[in-house]
């Protein structure tokens, strides 16, 4: 496999219950953190991924894609700008080089709100490192108006989703879990406890759910007459590789056949 892959993206189209003469379409494109292309069915035949095979089914797959870098905030960026991480003015290598997008570079969501759609991202962001973008814009709510959002809900995730700075602290704090889920985190990336192990949040209780419910109430509360173009930003596969519940015990290690590049200290 020769891909350098960033994330797995899937863009659909919802149907709407009138005619396409008398409205635009609603789109809705999901991104998933660190998918390695070989964990699909149809890449793999070991792996049960049905829900991603019925949208692979009604639309297409384009299997020689590349991401402009194989580090999150500059191919993040990239999908903002339309522009290469290596671009004159724009050079972003990293994760914490204190660079933002400047909106008038980034044109992607006000392009979309000029087409008349309602323009959404709920889940990870992570356009900025550090404290520069905060020089510019009075608060978050005001660089995101300056992109072209007319919402956003930012989700990081592990582990700066403990640290009460966004909704999930806020969910998982109301419930009695933030200490349970934040020291569990403490030990996978402060302690290196990076072997693979549930999450102490229950399935309904993890990020990518939450998340994913954000997305399901925003897209509920849409007028039908308006369209809208919502991205949905999971953090998952990405480590600390702590899927939840069922989905921890989906696989039997031992009946799994690992690629030959595997090194031997990993098995």
């Amino acid at each position: 496999m020769k891909w350098i892959i960033f994330c797995l993206v899937f863009c659909v189209v919802l149907p709407v219950r009138i005619t396409a003469a008398d409205r635009k379409p609603d789109v809705l494109v999901i991104i998933a953190d660190q998918w390695n292309p070989r964990y699909t069915s149809w890449e793999n035949k070991e792996v049960r991924t049905p829900h991603l095979d019925q949208i692979a089914k009604q639309g297409m797959i384009f299997d020689a894609c590349y991401t402009t870098s194989p580090v999150c905030m500059p191919a993040r960026v990239s999908l903002l700008t339309g522009l290469y991480p290596h671009n004159a003015g724009h050079e972003i290598w990293g994760n914490a080089s204190g660079y933002f997008p400047a909106p008038e570079d980034a044109p992607m969501y006000r392009d979309i709100q000029r087409a008349g759609l309602t323009t959404a991202h709920i889940g990870k962001t992570h356009w900025t490192a550090g404290p520069l973008w905060k020089e510019q814009f009075k608060n978050s709510g005001a660089f995101y108006k300056a992109l072209g959002l007319n919402h956003v809900a930012d989700i990081p995730g592990p582990p700066d989703s403990t640290k009460g700075r966004d909704a999930y602290s806020q969910y998982l704090w109301d419930r009695g879990l933030l200490e349970a889920v934040a020291g569990d985190l403490h030990g996978r990336y402060v302690k290196g406890e990076f072997a693979p192990r549930p999450s102490v949040a229950t399935t309904e209780d993890y990020h990518d759910w939450f998340t994913t419910g954000l997305a399901v109430d925003f897209i509920q509360k849409q007028p039908k007459d308006k369209p809208m173009c919502l991205v949905v930003s999971l953090h998952s596969p990405h480590p600390p590789l702590d899927a939840p519940g069922k989905y921890a015990t989906m696989f039997d290690p031992e009946k799994l056949t690992l690629p030959a590049n595997v090194p031997e200290k990993y098995l």
